[in-house]
């Protein structure tokens, strides 16, 4: 994967392609997931694009789903990138 920064806090970063074909920013460190682990319950995106939301196990744990926290859950200026609902004119 190529590693970019992020223009808002120059963090660097990762793009995964999500399954609806758009280019997520995701964090570089690599995450474990397993619907029944104990840890915090964390998002992440699997290197084929899929969101999987489950807790948080240690990389031993057997059938544990590997992938990478969206940056826009830790960046701190994540709100500067939202895109704006346009509104509607009556």
């Amino acid at each position: 994967m190529k590693v970019s920064t992020c223009r808002g806090c120059q963090t660097a970063i990762h793009w995964i392609k999500t399954m609806a074909g758009r280019q997520m920013p995701v964090d570089v460190d690599k995450w474990y997931v397993h619907p029944e682990g104990t840890g915090q319950v964390v998002t992440i995106v699997t290197s084929e694009g899929k969101m999987v939301t489950a807790p948080v196990v240690s990389v031993l744990t057997p059938g544990a789903t590997t992938g990478y926290r969206p940056h826009w859950a830790t960046c701190p200026k994540a709100k500067e990138f939202t895109r704006k609902k346009q509104e509607t004119k009556a």
